[in-house]
């Protein structure tokens, strides 16, 4: 899809033939609020087809428009003319008496056609979620513009509007239009919104409103142009593609930023070995005008800028409990540095900076002068870190006069005694190439037993009738797969984690039935990468990784720490040395009752409660509890995974959990395959988690500020919906 914004929305026509009646309607469902209270306009900007001309100059552009500023409503039209032989602003020759009066050469068709006309007043210059604002233009028999109708109605249902009947001599049609919210009345202003969202309506009278074909550029003839204002807007798909009435959203780049780390947490030894860590996190900063952050050409992002968010540490006694004051003073005193910008460059969405108001990456180095923060730790104990963001960028208001606008966030690092094992989410390249829930250390893939490509030199997986067998070759393979992804010389095929396995979403699609389009059997599999560096050679031992899935109904995947509590993140032991694996995550309903299950673990083993009750708790998964031994000369990758047995109908799950915590991991007699709980609430993403005693994921912890913790949206293939 074309990304719509600011002055840039789709061009719509009707096959270029002229519009008959078209309305245009916005439907507020978020207040619409502008930095300063300065207010904004609502442009229909229309293309009449060509040979149109007033007072010999071929007509160019008209505007309708509805602002907002100064306290009131204001409704405006203006035709403007292609008078390339005049100077912009240039009055008619001496000797020319214009007909009519008071007209330019480039506004030659109205008098005083760039006249604002108040039709109603409005508090704040806000226009409030309920409210609906609109421009409808009415056609004679030969399509001809001649009335303009401005009507705002607020919530209560109080209508505000004004009229122009358009004169004889002012009648003419439009082929095309697009629909631009932006800036008031200040010709070539910018406005940002801090809220906003709506559903913008088109409606013709007969024919078919359609965007036009190859986008921006040329309009049935007409150069296509851009209004000179600008905002934050964002207009979305076109939907219907084609008809009568077409819709379109509305909302707004939010002015924020947030941190992506890459890397939350410092082992001594990895920081002994080396105590600087470039690009250890990004600050993402969203919805402000490039020019504002000093962003004016591609070049401007290979050079330090001016204005950049500021970083300070401290360490909160509140979450760090564990540690003595002693300790946390010395720790304050021996702050790591985090506040280094770079290496550049800053990375943007668009870095040729043609697209406003987009998303900026401020890549932060983090270095550490000294080991005296993790000698004050004792074995085992981790101190946790606030990392305080702030920035203030002087915001456009459609005035002369910029306003500072403040956006701050916070995120926590940790620093461990012990080592520390991780997984990047974002390239380390590109943080901005995909999204931290498409984590660069977690895919997804898919295997049907006949194709001919054998991932990383593993014989594909045999299919058979036997539900139980099929379990059992599936958690074979993936186990091959880990075994020769952990011993790259038995991979003969050239197969590799980054080059095999995409990171793309769509790419990466799996398998919802048990069979693929072509009547294979299929199927699906995830890989993780664990990542360990060290300054010394040491063995550390259990590193697990867990793998869950997280159904639709999940609003938010942050950690808690809950045991074998109600939450997402449940684990249990079957009471050996060192055994921990992770449980059915369970939501409980009211007293206990209506509670649901939501989210599943998956196994690189058969579960153990695939063929009768049993106790999953007693589950084991070898393959995701190893030991890691590091080398000090370079990083050491290990490879975790996992069945994803999403696509089989063999009975392991319960519809609900049992009204007694204590059944809520069996054993019971199963009466749901995962498939047929997917498709009442389809399972949207996985989540994959390290378990390391000595580095524990922090309460509150998300994927853009963990590298404990991947995500992986996952695209379905005929899968639900």
């Amino acid at each position: 899809m074309t990304f719509f914004s600011s002055n840039d929305n789709a061009i719509l026509i009707n096959n270029c033939a002229n519009l008959e009646n078209l309305t245009v309607t916005l439907t507020v469902t978020e207040d619409l609020i502008t930095v300063g209270d300065t207010g904004f306009s609502m442009q229909v900007n229309s293309y009449p087809p060509a040979g149109q001309t007033a007072q010999g100059s071929p007509l160019w552009w008209f505007q309708y428009i509805i602002h907002v500023s100064e306290g009131a409503l204001w409704w405006e039209h203006q035709y403007w003319a292609n008078a390339s032989s005049y100077a912009p602003g240039q009055l008619w020759p001496p000797g020319y008496t214009p007909n009519p009066p008071n007209t330019t050469p480039w506004l030659p068709v109205f008098s005083n056609d760039d006249t604002l006309i108040s039709f109603g007043s409005v508090a704040n210059n806000r226009i409030l979620a309920g409210s609906v604002m609109q421009i409808a233009l009415t056609t004679d028999s030969n399509a001809n513009v001649e009335k303009m109708t401005f009507k705002v109605t607020d919530p209560n249902g109080n209508v505000s509007s004004g009229q122009f009947d358009v004169p004889q001599y002012g009648l003419f049609p439009i082929a095309g239009f697009e629909l631009n919210v932006v800036s008031g009345p200040l010709a070539g202003g910018q406005t940002t919104f801090t809220s906003g969202s709506g559903v913008l309506t088109y409606t013709v009278s007969s024919g078919t409103l359609a965007p036009q074909p190859g986008g921006p550029g040329t309009m049935c003839g007409q150069s296509d142009i851009w209004t000179a204002e600008q905002s934050n807007a964002v207009y979305g798909e076109i939907t219907p593609s084609g008809g009568s009435t077409l819709s379109q959203s509305l909302n707004v780049t939010p002015m924020n930023m947030e941190f992506r780390i890459e890397k939350d947490t410092f082992g001594q030894d990895e920081v002994t070995q080396s105590a600087q860590w470039g690009s250890a996190y990004w600050l993402a900063v969203s919805g402000f005008p490039n020019a504002q952050l000093g962003f004016k050409s591609p070049s401007d992002l290979t050079t330090a800028p001016s204005l950049y968010p500021t970083v300070t540490p401290t360490i909160d006694p509140a979450l760090n409990q564990g540690l003595t004051p002693a300790q946390i003073d010395t720790i304050a005193n021996n702050l790591p540095v985090v506040n280094t910008l770079g290496p550049l460059p800053v990375l943007a969405i668009d870095n040729t900076l043609a697209i406003d108001y987009q998303t900026f990456f401020y890549p932060y180095t983090v270095s550490f002068p000294n080991l005296n923060a993790f000698i004050a730790l004792d074995l085992h104990q981790v101190a946790v870190l606030t990392l305080s963001a702030s920035l203030t960028v002087p915001v456009q208001t459609g005035g002369t006069t910029p306003t500072p606008v403040t956006v701050s966030s916070k995120a926590t690092i940790e620093l461990a005694k012990g080592e520390d094992p991780y997984l990047f989410n974002s390239n380390p390249a590109d943080p901005s190439a995909y999204p931290v829930w498409l984590s660069f250390d977690l895919r997804l893939f898919k295997v049907t037993p006949s194709q001919p490509h054998r991932m990383f030199s593993v014989p594909n997986p045999v299919s058979t009738s036997d539900p139980v067998v099929n379990a059992q070759n599936a958690t074979t393979y993936i186990q091959r797969v880990l075994h020769h992804l952990n011993h790259p010389g038995q991979i003969t095929n050239g197969d590799t984690f980054d080059a095999t396995l995409t990171q793309n979403e769509d790419s990466s699609a799996i398998e919802f039935h048990t069979l693929d389009d072509s009547g294979n059997p299929t199927f699906n599999f995830a890989v993780a990468r664990v990542r360990l560096k060290s300054s010394i050679t040491t063995t550390i031992s259990p590193v697990r990784v867990f793998f869950r899935l997280f159904n639709a109904a999940s609003t938010s995947t942050q950690f808690t720490e809950v045991g074998t509590g109600s939450g997402y993140y449940r684990w249990g032991s079957n009471g050996s040395a060192g055994h921990k694996i992770p449980l059915l995550g369970v939501h409980p309903g009211f007293l206990g009752l209506g509670g649901e299950y939501v989210t599943v673990p998956c196994f690189a083993t058969t579960r153990v409660n695939l063929t009768q009750p049993a106790d999953m708790k007693a589950q084991t998964d070898p393959p995701n509890a190893v030991a890691i031994t590091s080398d000090p000369s370079t990083e050491v990758d290990t490879y975790f995974g996992c069945w994803l047995d999403i696509n089989q109908p063999t009975d392991f799950l319960l519809p609900n959990p049992p009204f007694l915590q204590s059944e809520w991991d069996g054993p019971w007699v199963a009466t749901e395959s995962l498939n047929g709980a997917i498709s009442v609430a389809p399972h949207q993403c996985l989540i994959a988690e390290i378990r390391f005693d000595d580095t524990p994921i922090p309460n509150g912890a998300i994927m853009s500020s963990s590298d404990k913790l991947a995500q992986r949206n996952i695209a379905w293939i005929d899968g639900p919906a």
